[in-house]
């Protein structure tokens, strides 16, 4: 996986805890001393959140870094595997890494 697909895979576990967490973007965003412009960006996979930034996700979820972390890693070990999955079927990745024909992750993205 890249860079990119890395990203995604880290605001795909952002964007889920706040979901299962009950809050907005504006009050995670609040939480965290950040614009929620970024934070929508940072779940989009766009932006690229430093160490004091997941440690703050980790407080304001309620959770040690180290199981943030744990998950940022699971998840992204499962998207590796499944990326080497499709190279072994010979399906083209899309930029995402995801193969051409594996269906769409059930998150939905915000604008």
């Amino acid at each position: 996986m890249d860079f990119e697909g890395f990203r995604v895979v880290i605001g795909g576990v952002v964007y889920r805890r706040r979901i299962r967490a009950g809050l907005s973007q504006r009050q995670l965003a609040d939480r965290l001393g950040l614009e929620r412009s970024y934070l929508s960006l940072l779940e989009a996979g766009k932006r690229m959140p430093g160490v004091e930034i997941v440690f703050r996700l980790a407080s304001a979820f309620k959770v040690s870094p180290n199981t943030l972390f744990g998950e940022i890693e699971r998840n992204w070990r499962k998207e590796e595997e499944e990326n080497a999955s499709a190279v072994r079927r010979e399906e083209p990745l899309n930029p995402t890494g995801k193969a051409s024909g594996d269906p769409e992750p059930s998150v939905v993205r915000p604008l």
